[in-house]
């Protein structure tokens, strides 16, 4: 295969972090869409959006503007988008006596917590939510999570492009089109990049496998801007659980 196969992409940055970009968000699912306005009023249903709206102290919605809210997967209204979030959670969680227990709370507390938008959950209460949201999330994107939402196991990763590779600063490249079938990342640098992807930072995620991929796999010294290993162009980036 020769060295670069895609010149054209390699000589316009703009066009070949964009590339990269799109192969890594397309194949890292994070639950972005199992969480999404439109996922949430769909499991809401029109009466768990009316409600939402009344406790957020607006006049709920007709089935027209739900149906525009979810084909623009966007509550315009803050608040109203706040409350339909917090009773979508608690919905995800198993319903008010299943949040309850995970937050360590009563269901009261739970149902003024939905329907008071400026009652907060305390500290712990919080945490705790948090953690089984983001477990539930993540579990429904395939990860196979810990009871606090962390990855209870390395992802393997499968990645092809063109890459340069230094194993140190003052080694002479390697630039290659290469394939990596296969690849068990350990735990933290799958954290890393499913956190990265959870916040919409497709580099991020990247330079997360590249820096692994220096001293785990091409046994670099180590990883920098000068050496490693860096994609050049990315035809493929998946994570398989």
């Amino acid at each position: 295969m020769p060295q670069f196969r895609k010149e054209g992409v390699r000589k316009d940055p703009a066009v070949r972090e964009a590339a990269m970009r799109d192969a890594v968000r397309n194949g890292v699912d994070v639950g972005t869409d199992y969480a999404s306005v439109r996922a949430q009023l769909h499991r809401l249903g029109k009466d768990g959006v009316r409600a939402a709206a009344q406790a957020a102290g607006h006049t709920p919605p007709s089935d027209r503007t739900i149906r525009r809210w979810a084909q623009q997967n966007r509550i315009p209204h803050e608040r109203v988008a706040e409350a339909a979030q917090r009773a979508d959670r608690v919905t995800r969680l198993g319903g008010v006596e299943a949040a309850a227990q995970q937050a360590g709370r009563s269901p009261k507390t739970v149902r003024d917590w939905m329907s008071n938008l400026d009652r907060q959950m305390r500290g712990d209460a919080q945490s705790a939510m948090d953690s089984a949201d983001t477990a539930d999330r993540r579990s429904a994107a395939g990860i196979p999570v810990t009871s606090s939402g962390t990855p209870a196991r390395g992802a393997v990763l499968f990645a092809s492009g063109d890459v340069n590779v230094k194993g140190s600063s003052s080694s002479s490249a390697y630039e290659r089109y290469r394939n990596v079938l296969g690849h068990s990342l350990d735990v933290g640098t799958t954290q890393r990049i499913v956190e990265a992807m959870e916040a919409g930072d497709e580099d991020a995620a990247r330079t997360a496998a590249e820096e692994f991929l220096s001293t785990g796999y091409a046994e670099c010294e180590g990883y920098g801007p000068d050496f490693g290993w860096h994609f050049e162009s990315l035809d493929n980036f998946q994570l398989i659980w």
